[in-house]
């Protein structure tokens, strides 16, 4: 049997629950929201990501425009990784 517990950082929770170890890693990095300048900005009618490769410094952008205008960028910092 197999199961899969797919709860993101509360997947450690989940060791409680059924008595087993949950083997997890995690990402270090830093999320920022651009809020549109006045309010509203532009309408997004589709759905939309930009996905850039890892750089110098190990910093992997991902940008996502939001309906309201507003883009929500993650992936900045050098994305230290974490073993809890």
């Amino acid at each position: 049997d197999c199961l899969i517990v797919a709860m993101g950082p509360w997947s450690c929770i989940a060791e409680q629950w059924f008595g087993t170890p949950i083997p997890m890693e995690g990402v270090k990095s830093t999320s920022v929201i651009y809020r549109h300048a006045g309010g509203a900005g532009p309408h997004v009618d589709e759905p939309a990501a930009l996905f850039c490769a890892e750089d110098a410094n190990g910093c992997h952008l991902e940008v996502y425009p939001r309906p309201d205008g507003d883009i929500y960028i993650c992936g900045i910092g050098g994305s230290d990784y974490l073993n809890p």
